[in-house]
């Protein structure tokens, strides 16, 4: 089953405008209405994870959020977007 909805990084990077912050919130509300998480890919700015927040996103991922690395490494320093900001 699947349980995780990825918005890829040119939406990510689209978020920073009204049209694109639109797009993604209609994205995101989709995911969850049907059970899904929603993780936004590419997050290299501060201004994305907050403009991602705003949206509605659960999970970000991008080098501003951490570079890749081992899975166990990843388990213990993993960052997510706290919605409750």
């Amino acid at each position: 089953p699947l349980t995780e909805l990825k918005l890829d990084r040119r939406f990510v990077d689209a978020v920073l405008t009204p049209h694109g912050e639109r797009i993604v919130r209609g994205i995101t509300a989709m995911a969850h209405s049907l059970g899904m998480t929603c993780v936004g890919e590419g997050v290299e700015q501060p201004c994305q994870v907050a403009a991602l927040q705003r949206a509605g996103c659960d999970i970000g991922q991008g080098w501003f959020l951490g570079r890749p690395q081992p899975a166990p490494a990843f388990e213990r320093d993993r960052r997510i977007l706290d919605i409750a900001c």
